[in-house]
């Protein structure tokens, strides 16, 4: 039978109309959730997102497709997010960090509540060195803290604290955090490691949960980062001496001029101390390094964590 005939069928019997409501089950207000379908490779994108981040894949899409909308709003309002980097330390008030355009030399320095508060600025920066480690192992060292405590040597390599095994992260107090490594590894934390361990789950936790952040941050240790700008040698004065702060001082004044004494100079109304904003400085000179192609990495091959952090420490 053709359509013309199908659609000029009489109605059955039993389907009676004659109580029927027009628009009886209509909601103007209703929201309604529609399918969508993912190409292959797509779905396998999110997937493996979602298994390494122990999150559901509609949770992935819509924080890509949030994601996504920051970009489109920093585009919206004129921002030249590829030209701008962006170098930041912990601190008391939460992450100081210090921003540059490339092209202009524009550079500001701010202190922002939250990591993601700092990755999400506007505009936003198309780096972000940050002074925290950035992937966990279960167990053992990571090979990037041992080459950089390597390249500083004697005295100076005490300066990288080893980073936390990735259990201690669900402790909340130093107690529990020692016994949780003294169970893995059969020894405690050193107060100094558990001391940052809270930007270290902060950190963790944004990059585990936000996969599109992941391509513009890079961890980096501010002491290595004054390794190389003085020709590969270490600093011998501790950054908390007079001495040791004015030779780091100097080297940055030599590559930014005199920013780097206004954003001193703001450090009180900032709420942090002259080291955080020194240390954001020498994270903004690397963030400068990765985005001209010409920063190095330790290890040169990094392995990933079981989430897909790269543990690297960019120079």
């Amino acid at each position: 039978m053709d359509e013309k005939h199908k659609r000029d069928r009489p109605t059955k019997k039993e389907y009676d109309f004659f109580k029927a409501e027009r628009g009886k089950f209509y909601r103007p207000d209703a929201k309604l959730n529609f399918p969508v379908y993912l190409d292959d490779e797509v779905r396998e994108f999110v997937t493996r997102i979602a298994e390494n981040t122990h999150a559901d894949v509609s949770q992935v899409v819509n924080d890509l497709l949030r994601s996504d909308m920051n970009v489109n709003d920093n585009d919206a309002a004129g921002s030249s997010d590829m030209t701008l980097v962006c170098g930041a330390d912990g601190c008391r008030r939460g992450w100081v960090g210090v921003s540059r355009n490339l092209e202009t030399k524009e550079t500001r320095w701010a202190v922002f509540p939250t990591f993601l508060d700092l990755v999400r600025q506007k505009p936003c920066p198309s780096v972000v060195a940050v002074d925290i480690p950035i992937g966990l192992l279960e167990k053992g060292a990571r090979r990037c803290d041992m080459e950089a405590r390597r390249l500083l040597g004697p005295g100076r390599a005490s300066s990288v604290f080893p980073a936390p095994i990735r259990c201690v992260l669900a402790a909340s107090s130093y107690q529990e955090a020692s016994s949780l490594r003294r169970e893995v590894e059969g020894k405690g934390l050193s107060v100094q490691t558990w001391a940052i361990v809270p930007k270290i789950r902060e950190v963790d936790e944004a990059l585990r949960r936000e996969a599109t952040i992941r391509t513009c941050v890079r961890e980096v240790h501010p002491e290595v980062c004054f390794w190389r700008m003085a020709g590969q040698h270490a600093i011998k004065e501790s950054k908390r001496s007079r001495a040791g702060q004015a030779r780091r001082r100097d080297l940055l004044v030599e590559r930014f001029g005199d920013v780097v004494d206004r954003a001193l100079a703001d450090r009180g109304q900032l709420g942090c101390v002259e080291n955080d904003v020194l240390d954001a400085f020498a994270a903004l000179w690397t963030a400068q390094r990765i985005a001209e192609g010409v920063s190095e990495v330790l290890p040169s091959a990094p392995p990933k964590d079981q989430y897909g952090l790269p543990m690297q420490m960019v120079i």
